[in-house]
């Protein structure tokens, strides 16, 4: 079974990092600062990855001390498939005390490569800061699985799953279950596969149970 990086961690930081920036007008940043972000963001979400770089490294000139612009270019970078560069980029959001979004995008950067061994012991030191963070423990699940540790996988996601039943985070730990279970349990595995929407996954399923049922 093959394990992705996870594109709901990529738009949670993008997300993250967009209200931060409608809320920096409350705080004391230099306007060049503020205006360079803005526009980063806005050329970030309209894929033009290269203007974004620009004007992300712009506002770090502006403003030194923020990790704000290196918790984006490593997002940048990480859209771009460039994940030793992300790596470096969130390296220096976490100097400058970006904390926990710089643990779980730095934790990317590794699976992004199948380093999954790096990758979950940065996901794991990010779970004792935030161990009620159910977004971290499907991460932790998806490097299990690229791992091949089935069980402890299972117990990652049906975690998450009680913490936060509904999210986006919930989604992927329903697409993700519903495949690890799909030939130890196909009836749960089919309800993990409807909570996630997945009817292509599911549609084949139930008529493998159908053909079996028939024989």
């Amino acid at each position: 079974m093959k394990a992705q990086t996870s594109p709901w961690r990529a738009r949670l930081l993008l997300i993250n990092l967009a209200l931060v920036i409608l809320l920096l007008g409350l705080a004391p940043y230099p306007r060049a600062f503020t205006g360079a972000m803005q526009r980063a963001v806005a050329q970030q979400t309209a894929r033009e990855y290269g203007a974004a770089l620009d004007s992300y490294k712009q506002a770090a000139r502006h403003d030194a001390d923020s990790p704000l612009p290196w918790l984006a270019i490593g997002q940048v970078l990480l859209e771009q498939n460039r994940p030793v560069q992300a790596a470096i980029a969130f390296r220096e959001a976490e100097h400058l005390g970006a904390g926990l979004s710089a643990m779980v995008g730095l934790g990317e950067s590794h699976a992004k490569r199948s380093d999954w061994a790096a990758a979950m012991q940065t996901w794991m030191e990010a779970l004792v800061i935030a161990p009620d963070d159910a977004g971290l423990l499907v991460s932790l699940g998806r490097g299990s699985v690229a791992q091949g540790h089935f069980d402890q996988a299972a117990g990652f996601l049906q975690q998450a799953l009680v913490l936060e039943p509904e999210d986006d985070a919930a989604i992927e730990a329903h697409q993700l279950l519903g495949r690890l279970l799909l030939e130890s349990d196909p009836a749960a595995a089919a309800e993990h596969l409807r909570q996630a929407g997945d009817r292509y996954l599911l549609a084949v399923l139930e008529g493998a149970q159908a053909e079996a049922n028939e024989t």
